[in-house]
C-alpha cells in the first residue's frame, strides 16, 4: 500500500513538472529585422520613424496579432491608439511573421502611419491618419528600442519601441542604449513618448 502511494505521488509530481515545463508563458520571441545601408537610407528618405520586427511564434494556438501606439505626455497616458489586427492560421504560426510600422515624413502631404504584416497566408496592410502629430509640433525627436530579443506572452501587451520627443528647442540626439528598466521608464522621463506595442491572442 505504501509503495502504491509513493508511486501515485511520484506520478503526480512528474505530471506537474511536465505541465510546468510546457507552460512557460512564452508565446513568441520578437527581434529587429536588420536592414542594409541602402534600405536604411531609403526608409530615412520616406519615413520620419520606422520599425521592422520578426516574430517567431512558439505557442501554436496563437490566432491573432494586434498592434498599436500609446501616447504619453509628461508621464501620463493621453491616448491609446489600437493600430490594427489580423488573424493567423496554423501555417502562419509555423513560420516567422514580420511586422513593419512607420510614420511617413511630415513633408509628405496628408502623411499617415502605415503598417504591414508579412505572413505565410498573405500580407496585410493598413494606414491610419497621423493624428498624433499634434503632440510633436515639430519638436526634436529621437528613438529607443530593445534590448532584443524580447519575449511575448499570450494576451499581454508588450512595448517594442519608443519614439521620444522633448519640448526644448535644442537639437535632440538619439538616446544611447539603456537598461531594460530605464527603457520601460521612458514615458516618465520625456515630455512626449509614443510607445509601439504588440499583443498576441
Amino acid at each position: 500500500m505504501r509503495k502504491l502511494f509513493k508511486l501515485i505521488l511520484l506520478s503526480c509530481t512528474l505530471l506537474l513538472l511536465a505541465a510546468c515545463s510546457m507552460n512557460t508563458g512564452e508565446a513568441a520571441s520578437v527581434d529587429e529585422v536588420k536592414m542594409d545601408e541602402v534600405e536604411q537610407q531609403l526608409m530615412a528618405s520616406l519615413m520620419d520613424q520606422y520599425f521592422f520586427y520578426e516574430l517567431k511564434i512558439k505557442d501554436q494556438d496563437i490566432r491573432n496579432i494586434y498592434w498599436g501606439i500609446d501616447v504619453y505626455r509628461k508621464g501620463k497616458l493621453v491616448q491609446e491608439k489600437p493600430f490594427g489586427s489580423t488573424p493567423l492560421d496554423k501555417d502562419d504560426v509555423q513560420k516567422p511573421v514580420k511586422l513593419f510600422i512607420a510614420r511617413q515624413a511630415k513633408d509628405i502631404p496628408e502623411a499617415k502611419w502605415i503598417s504591414t504584416v508579412y505572413k505565410a497566408s498573405g500580407n496585410f496592410g493598413i494606414t491610419a491618419p497621423d493624428d498624433m502629430a499634434k503632440y510633436l509640433k515639430d519638436k526634436p525627436t529621437g528613438g529607443q528600442t530593445g534590448p532584443y530579443p524580447l519575449t511575448l506572452k499570450k494576451g499581454k501587451k508588450k512595448v517594442l519601441s519608443h519614439i521620444t520627443a522633448t519640448d526644448k528647442d535644442d537639437s535632440y540626439q538619439d538616446a544611447p542604449k539603456e537598461t531594460k528598466k530605464e527603457i520601460e521608464a521612458l514615458p516618465q522621463r520625456y515630455d512626449t513618448v509614443f510607445s509601439v506595442w504588440i499583443k498576441l491572442k
